[in-house]
């Protein structure tokens, strides 16, 4: 059960009424408040609200006595599986709606740190072991009177765009629908399961709401949490083979075009590439999984493999596009010839990485043929880009990193270790970075993705390095990943900048 966290502006958007209010608790565990301060909206101090236990209830900590900013909604809707009745409360409590103000008078956000799992305040805990923060760590978060003069000016920004978000939009409202979305995506507001923008949510579905393919394209290019790719070649709840062969096509047809923007190429194939994802029937051996057999791409399969493998084999086109145009290749002996020629020649690590990455999908013997250099895993390091979710701290730059392991190397991996080095090209000096920050990522039994940040890399001198991850067992070195070769320079405001290196 994924519970979301808002931001500050979503939040905003989502509530009628910001209050700070004392939480009660009665004989039945049934939560209310009373408002001591308005922030926003008609309620008064004093007033109280009642029947909040339906919203509240999935927050650890929620105890009688604690004081808390409570956004709140008077339009009341249903909250979920298990709290049906939530309707009847005279306020609804959007998700992550609240802010804890601790006993010092700082404030805590509250995330879901595990799924499943509930809402938990910063710096406490309640999985296994119950924790509280020491005063040290509360007194590190922002203060009331600063988060006050926050909500205050979130509350001044969404007023200005909550009469175009509230109405019907019309072909006229499409440039500063656009133009908010990319305000909004620049500022990295919501990124990933956990993480949400009310804000870019209503957007879309106001450009939704007009069903033109190349708005919807534009939309798909700009967010990754938009309505199903499938919603796109469907269109309904019910299949419609004749508007799915028009999608399809239209998707081709920009993907094809050379002179198309190059965010829509890159959006029409992962579109595709998401619609492939779901198949027809299952499959039980791991070839079939590069087939093009659903019911929405079948009847357009040999146009797809014919455009993906055009631009698969094009040198000048992006190795975004040609990694996903790889997805669609058959693997037939031609077609692995041709990409085992491809991966030979080419000096991109990034499209080398995305061929063993591919093979090794299907099985370990087919990525073994290859003779890639990283053995029993493949990885490698990318500067975050604008579409990621790794977001650095500000001065900062972002990394990712990749990797995707043998099914046989999986038992002997957990005796395996992994470090980032940075190695100085002039020098050869090797160095394991003091400590890295950690933005996120994920993991499964074979593959993972991770973003993280060099922190405060002040014992790295001025020049160029690569930057790699590193698989050991035993203390010997197993697996040398793809690296990234950045520079480092001096700025006053920080010993040391990362940038990507221009060559």
């Amino acid at each position: 059960m994924n519970l979301t966290h808002y931001d500050l502006d979503s939040l905003v958007y989502l509530s009628t009424d910001i209050v700070i209010a004392r939480m009660s608790e009665d004989a039945e565990h049934s939560l209310s408040a009373t408002v001591t301060e308005t922030l926003y909206g008609a309620l008064n101090p004093g007033d109280r609200v009642e029947r909040l236990s339906p919203f509240l209830s999935f927050f650890r900590p929620m105890e009688d006595g604690m004081n808390v900013i409570l956004f709140l909604d008077r339009r009341p809707h249903s909250y979920d599986f298990f709290h049906s009745d939530a309707a009847k409360s005279s306020f609804a409590v959007p998700p992550s709606g609240v802010y804890l103000i601790d006993t010092y008078g700082h404030v805590h956000h509250y995330y879901q740190e595990a799924n499943p799992g509930p809402y938990v305040a910063q710096g406490y805990s309640f999985f296994v072991d119950k924790s509280i923060p020491t005063q040290e760590q509360d007194i590190k978060l922002p203060s009331l009177k600063e988060t006050k003069v926050r909500i205050a000016a979130s509350i001044k920004s969404i007023e200005t765009v909550r009469p175009l978000l509230d109405k019907t939009a019309t072909r006229e409202d499409i440039p500063k629908l656009f133009a908010l979305l990319n305000s909004r995506k620049e500022r990295g507001a919501g990124c990933g399961f956990q993480a949400g923008d009310a804000v870019v949510e209503r957007v879309s579905s106001q450009i939704r709401s007009f069903k033109d393919p190349e708005l919807l394209l534009r939309l798909r290019a700009k967010t990754v949490d938009v309505e199903s790719d499938i919603g796109f070649v469907q269109g309904g709840p019910y299949r419609d083979a004749e508007f799915t062969l028009s999608r399809v096509q239209y998707l081709l047809q920009v993907l094809s075009d050379k002179k198309a923007d190059p965010s829509l190429r890159m959006a029409a194939a992962e579109i595709l590439v998401g619609v492939n994802r779901f198949h027809s029937g299952a499959h039980n051996e791991p070839e079939k999984t590069w087939l093009i057999d659903n019911e929405w791409l079948i009847g357009s399969a040999e146009k797809i493999r014919t455009s993906a493998r055009a631009i698969f084999d094009d040198d000048a086109e992006s190795i975004e596009l040609r990694s996903l145009c790889l997805r669609f290749l058959p693997l037939d002996a031609e077609a692995l010839a041709d990409v085992k020629r491809i991966y030979a020649r080419t000096h991109s690590n990034e499209l080398r990485y995305a061929i063993e990455d591919s093979f090794l999908q299907v099985s370990d013997s087919l990525y073994q043929s290859l003779g890639a250099s990283g053995g029993p895993v493949t990885s490698i390091v990318l500067a975050a880009g604008q579409q990621s979710c790794a977001m650095a701290t500000a001065g900062n730059t972002a990394f990712i990193m990749k990797y995707h392991q043998r099914q046989d190397f999986h038992e002997s991996s957990m005796f395996a270790s992994r470090q980032y080095v940075l190695t100085n090209v002039e020098t050869g000096q090797r160095i394991v970075p003091a400590k890295i920050h950690q933005l996120g990522g994920w993991s499964s039994m074979n593959d993972g993705e991770g973003w993280f940040e060099l922190s405060r890399a002040s014992d790295l001198a001025p020049g160029k390095y690569s930057l790699r991850l590193e698989f050991s067992l035993h203390g010997e070195v197993v697996s040398p990943g793809y690296p990234l070769a950045i520079s480092v320079t001096d700025t006053p405001s920080w010993r040391v900048t990362i940038v990507k290196s221009p060559d």
